[in-house]
């Protein structure tokens, strides 16, 4: 009798064992998992920023409102409702132009934004101001 009960302890040592490792490989995986779609998401979020501050600087040096409207439609952006959007493989750039003119010049304004998969990473500002004759 005392031989079954220390096989029956022996067994239920094992599987609590077991029982423990099981769990540790479950936590373990979605740990793994998580940090995986995070770096994804870090990736995403650092081509967009790129992409973006690249286009920010395009923009600028493209000058007035009428400049950066052509470089818009050159880069392949498509306008609706005056948003310029563009889709990339894992993101979309979106642009939304502005001017303001004033007695001494003309304020352009852009914002340049990325989202992904329908949730915004961020929105980069753009003012560029060309000065004019003043009026008197």
């Amino acid at each position: 009798m005392k031989k079954s009960n220390r096989a029956n302890v022996l067994l239920m040592e094992l599987m609590a064992a077991v029982l423990l490792f099981a769990l540790s490989a479950t936590v373990m995986i979605r740990i793994y998992a998580q940090a995986y779609e995070k770096s994804a998401r870090a990736g995403v979020m650092d081509d967009a920023l790129c992409e973006a501050q690249n286009l920010a600087e395009r923009l600028y040096a493209a000058g007035g409102t009428e400049g950066m409207q052509a470089l818009l439609s050159g880069e392949g952006f498509a306008q609706e409702d005056g948003l310029w959007r563009r889709e990339a493989e894992r993101f979309a750039l979106e642009v939304l132009l502005s001017q303001e003119k004033t007695g001494a010049g003309v304020l352009s304004e852009a914002e340049v934004r990325a989202e992904s998969g329908g949730e915004a990473l961020f929105a980069l500002p753009l003012a560029r101001y060309t000065g004019g004759e003043a009026e008197r």
